[in-house]
């Protein structure tokens, strides 16, 4: 029996068949790692029309929609308009093709508040602080030694880097450079601060690919050949006569061929013509170009810009999948690399850091007329429905579809037409109510009451409705329940507040970010409302609140803006910030029906600690997981309420 050595026992072995046995052809086939040099690489992107596809169309799909900012209006505008005049779009572009390419580019952040070397101070950005952004490859910065300090902040990144477009080089913080790699190197000590060029990995399909289409090329040049089969040919053919008379002979029998339509040969030569076979040609380059699009991670469709042949092939799922890959790195890898950006570029843009700030990537997905339509009555229906179901307060409710309207683009100019309405004193719940039961009243079959029916129509009924008229008839307000049946109760002090449920998964972060100790699982909660001035519980509650199941519980999703921040008097609690419209509402609905509250915002939030909260309250990262209350409790304020000490 063949003895089989330690090297084939991590694999299938057969000694029958010689798998996996020194008889196995593939047991000595090893990886080998062939850099590409920069020359290569620049060759390649610039001649090669697969290799260029595989660095742009990722890097340009990535940045193509662009990002939405969400926050004020006044703040977006501020944004967008800093964003635009730094070119943020296309050098983010840029840095990602240099990256894709060379493995390595930068996003360089110029800022007039410390020096070069030393790290960003966020606290320091002032409004214009930021001068302006660059974008670079890995050859025009060097990076420095890689930071293996397990402590450090900045471990897997150059401790500094150096820039050589100047005289003198400068040395750059890694807090001032945004570092984009192309393809990772896991191994940080070998990566030297960046990775490898995406054409190393998939270099060998599109050299294989480049060479069956080459092959292609040259035999469609030989798709014909002409054969003559001479006698004693090779007998006089070292007779240099007899060489210039077979040349001028057959170029005479060439030109006669083409004045005559006719080959003239002697009787015993042979002529035969050759034509080549392409048949199953376009089937193997076509399987070779699916190739290197797996190889790129981009779909055929996208790649070639053809659609899949057969029956009902649409590329759809492939290029939706694709989306949804580029979106998820969006998110994974852009968004991270990005932070430290957009902390200066906020902060220099509008002069401070609202903690409600933050954006999305747009849909690379784009819809085409008919299907905008069909959402856009699909909407309109979902918002019928929700008005006749008298669920959501009717201010809220008209709030949240006028600004549904305005982000949908539906009607071009809407919110420079309310604003110039409301300025002129209009008031647009009013007129829409008033609105909506004119056109009501005016409606053919619905007379008004105590008219008519039979009466002749009213001025201006038969008149076309105008688009404007249209949009407003689309609002409708929900009239408030009406409670007067109802005895009025004797007004209390009113403390609302909702239980944590899963507050055991908030004091397990908790600990694990620091805190050696915090409020009891049965006390953790979040207010909604705390109001010394004695109020009438049952007008102030006449709307059922909104977000939450059929049990009264109410669930904040994962994600979104959360922010972990000091609060009371003596600044030792610390609180989890998070955003809830539903609990928002909910508060500006019991204030509008007489609550007071002694602050002028509200921010839902969840005390973590009363006193004793870590010193450094920056290195502690948010809760970001799902958090659950339980239903409403109305209560009295009491006069030693610890609540009152958590609000202040």
């Amino acid at each position: 029996m063949s003895k089989i050595t330690p090297a084939f026992l991590d694999s299938l072995t057969n000694l029958l068949s010689g798998m996996g046995t020194s008889s196995d052809k593939i047991t000595f086939t090893r990886y080998a790692l062939i850099s590409l040099t920069t020359a290569q690489l620049e060759a390649a992107y610039r001649s090669d029309w697969i290799a260029r596809k595989v660095i742009d169309i990722p890097a340009f799909d990535a940045t193509r929609e662009w990002r939405a900012w969400q926050a004020e209006k006044d703040a977006i505008t501020k944004l967008e308009e800093a964003e635009k005049g730094f070119a943020l779009q296309p050098k983010l572009l840029l840095a990602l093709q240099r990256a894709r390419l060379y493995g390595g580019g930068a996003l360089i952040l110029g800022l007039d508040q410390g020096k070069e070397d030393e790290p960003v101070d966020l606290e320091a950005v002032k409004q214009g602080s930021l001068k302006y952004i660059h974008a670079v490859s890995r050859f025009e910065i060097t990076a420095g030694d890689v930071e293996m300090d397990i402590r450090s902040p900045y471990y897997g990144e150059p401790k500094y880097y150096e820039s050589r477009s100047t005289a003198a080089n400068i040395r750059l913080h890694p807090s001032r450079v945004v570092r984009l790699i192309g393809a990772p190197i896991l191994d940080v000590q070998q990566s030297n601060g960046w990775g490898d060029s995406i054409l190393q990995i998939v270099n060998d399909a599109i050299v294989a690919t480049g060479v069956v289409a080459g092959g292609i090329a040259a035999l469609v040049q030989e798709a014909k050949i002409d054969v003559i089969k001479i006698p004693g040919l090779m007998d006089q053919i070292s007779v240099k006569e007899y060489e210039e008379r077979l040349k001028k002979r057959f170029g005479l029998a060439s030109d006669a061929k083409s004045i005559y339509k006719m080959l003239l040969l002697d009787k015993e030569e042979e002529w035969e013509r050759i034509t080549a076979n392409f048949s199953g040609m376009p089937d193997v380059l076509k399987v070779y170009l699916l190739i290197a699009s797996g190889a790129a991670d981009i779909p055929a469709t996208r790649m070639l810009g053809q659609s899949p042949a057969g029956l009902s092939a649409t590329g759809e799922s492939d290029t939706r999948n694709y989306y949804d890959r580029v979106h998820t790195e969006q998110r994974v890898i852009l968004t991270p690399a990005l932070t430290r950006m957009d902390e200066v570029l906020i902060r220099s843009a509008l002069g401070t850091r609202p903690p409600e700030i933050f954006y999305e990537w747009n849909s690379l997905w784009q819809l085409d007329e008919t299907q905008k339509a069909e959402i856009a009555s699909k909407k309109a229906n979902a918002f019928k429905i929700d008005v006749d179901a008298a669920l959501i307060p009717g201010d809220v409710l008209r709030e949240a579809r006028v600004n549904q309207l305005i982000e949908d683009g539906t009607y071009p100019g809407l919110e420079t037409i309310i604003e110039e309405f409301e300025a002129e004193g209009g008031d647009m719940a009013e007129t829409a109510a008033e609105e909506a039961a004119q056109a009501a009243a005016n409606a053919p079959g619905q007379p008004g009451e105590g008219e008519d029916p039979n009466a002749s129509p009213k001025p201006g009924a038969g008149k076309e409705e105008t688009t404007a008229d249209r949009m407003t008839r689309r609002i409708r307000v929900r009239p408030a329940r009406s409670v007067a049946n109802v005895k009025d109760a004797k007004p209390r002090t009113l403390y609302v507040r909702r239980d944590v449920l899963n507050a055991q998964d908030i004091i397990d972060w908790a600990k694990g970010q620091g805190f050696k100790k915090t409020v009891p699982a049965k006390e953790m909660h979040v207010t909604v409302c705390f109001s010394r001035q004695p109020v009438d519980w049952i007008k102030v509650s006449q709307y059922e609140p909104w977000g939450q199941d059929e049990r009264g519980r109410m669930k904040i999703v994962p994600g979104g803006a959360r922010l972990v921040e000091r609060m009371g008097p003596t600044q030792e609690a610390a609180v989890l910030l998070f955003t809830s419209s539903a609990l928002t509402y909910r508060h500006c609905d019991l204030r509008r029906e007489g609550a007071t509250w002694e602050y002028e915002d509200y921010q839902p939030h969840i005390t973590i600690i009363y006193e004793g909260a870590p010193k450094n309250l920056d290195k502690v990262e948010p809760y970001r997981g799902e958090i659950i209350l339980g239903p409403e409790i109305f209560e009295e304020v009491k006069a030693d309420y610890r609540q009152g000490l958590e609000e202040e």
